[in-house]
């Protein structure tokens, strides 16, 4: 009898900006939440007749709850919760299918947590097996986050640049002048108009009382309050946008009584009509006005999406 094959692979959702597999070591649950390069290898065993295991560090394996797991790769190693059945759906995706529950579908939930509890195959229940990390990885975007809140007395200067220059918790919109390194932000998408903000100390991370602080990435998987929802401001430019934290609250600069103000930001406001809650993204660091309005490198909401010039 013939060894089966294998495969090293990368396996992606099909969800938006194809979040990567990948498997909690500690409690070996199963994610699919990675957006940008995977770092999780899978190999493919092919058992025959469209069916295979998938394992890492252990068997991907089904619940009859449903759950998702990374079993150890000692005993039985011929369970059917253990075997998969893979099946190309359209445009290069496939469905993973237990043979365990009843042909039901791999899935990547609304908190991108992997189960197998669904009858139909979908947008969440499609994924792509790739062989490189980096294929598919959600588009990183450079840019220059300033407020459209000015100085009252100071109308000639620019907009102050969000700041992480002093310290990760120590977040401020302050600086008028050209921006540096210490005013650059990464913008990674990861939900329709949601998206994560990282600096060089790590991910922009709101408490409950709005306060900020960056997270280091190993972090992230387990922190909430890390996503920010745009909105577009309405009746203003296209390219003004509020950011909501994950508490419901919005970014907000305290100018104070707009000449003693230190420019402090918080993310703890109850609505976006101020323009100390207003924020323009620009991709010149030297653009202290906002006078592009991203016309060229446009990060837009169209149909709730953002697009990438």
């Amino acid at each position: 009898m013939s060894r089966p094959s294998t495969k090293q692979v990368y396996i992606r959702s099909r969800r938006p900006h194809h979040p990567a597999l990948c498997c909690d070591r500690r409690g070996k649950i199963v994610y699919a939440d990675q957006f940008e390069n995977a770092t999780e290898c899978w190999t493919l065993e092919h058992l025959g007749n469209d069916r295979y295991h998938i394992y890492g560090e252990g068997y991907l394996q089904a619940s009859p709850d449903g759950k998702v797991s990374c079993g150890p790769r000692t005993g039985n190693h011929s369970d059917i919760n253990k075997q998969w059945k893979i099946e190309h759906t359209r445009k290069g995706y496939v469905s993973i299918k237990s043979c365990f529950r009843y042909n039901e579908y791999l899935c990547a939930d609304e908190d991108f947590l992997v189960t197998t509890n669904r009858e139909h195959c979908e947008l969440w229940e499609q994924w792509a097996i790739l062989d490189m990390p980096h294929l598919l990885t959600t588009p990183v975007r450079e840019v220059y986050i300033r407020s459209c809140q000015q100085q009252l007395f100071c109308n000639n200067e620019g907009l102050p640049a969000l700041s992480h220059a002093l310290a990760p918790s120590n977040i401020k919109a302050n600086c008028y002048g050209p921006a540096d390194y210490s005013e650059k932000w990464h913008i990674v998408c990861i939900d329709d108009n949601k998206i994560l903000l990282k600096s060089d100390y790590g991910f922009l991370s709101s408490g409950k009382d709005g306060t900020l602080v960056t997270i280091q990435e190993a972090a992230y998987n387990e922190s909430r309050g890390l996503s920010w929802t745009i909105e577009n401001i309405e009746g203003d430019s296209k390219n003004t946008v509020a950011l909501k934290s994950e508490f419901g609250r919005y970014l907000c600069r305290d100018n104070g009584d707009h000449f003693m103000g230190d420019g402090s930001v918080k993310a703890d406001s109850t609505g976006c009509r101020d323009k100390c809650a207003w924020w323009v993204f620009l991709t010149n660091s030297d653009d202290v006005n906002g006078n592009t309005a991203l016309e060229k490198d446009a990060i837009t909401m169209k149909d709730h999406n953002i697009e990438y010039a």
